[in-house]
């Protein structure tokens, strides 16, 4: 998933979200975020792709954009940095959901994960590694 995901950005992208990664803990959105890193190390090193794992105690100031193009974090944390403007979704190309099955098991993240679909634009891509019902 990382080596495509920053692939798919590609050279020269503008300095906003363009990949959303939903996890259901920090502990694997962090390790989402070093695989990304690892696979993906050309495109980051020059700059081009930025990644960024969203952390429980990080904290923003109003008026804060995130310019990084690889978003991932938790669906809660996520979410209320969207509400917050801080994460800009317009041009999201794509989202994902990492052990949708686990979240989908956590009753509270079922309709976060609808919430999100509903505020991506209509030409995102959306994946997810849930097995089929």
């Amino acid at each position: 998933m990382a080596g495509p995901l920053a692939e798919a950005l590609g050279e020269g992208t503008e300095k906003v979200p363009q990949a959303l990664c939903l996890t259901p803990t920090r502990e694997l959105a962090k390790q989402i975020e070093d695989e990304i890193r690892k696979m993906g190390k050309y495109l980051i090193e020059s700059g081009s792709v930025a990644v960024k794992c969203i952390l429980r105690e990080e904290r923003y100031e109003k008026g804060f954009k995130m310019e990084q193009q690889i978003i991932c974090g938790t669906a809660g944390k996520v979410w209320t940095l969207i509400q917050m403007r801080v994460i800009e979704t317009s041009k999201i190309r794509v989202f994902v959901l990492d052990e949708a099955d686990e979240m989908l098991a956590i009753g509270g993240q079922v309709g976060r994960a609808a919430q999100f679909g509903a505020i991506l634009p209509r030409n995102s891509a959306q994946l997810s590694d849930a097995p089929p019902p």
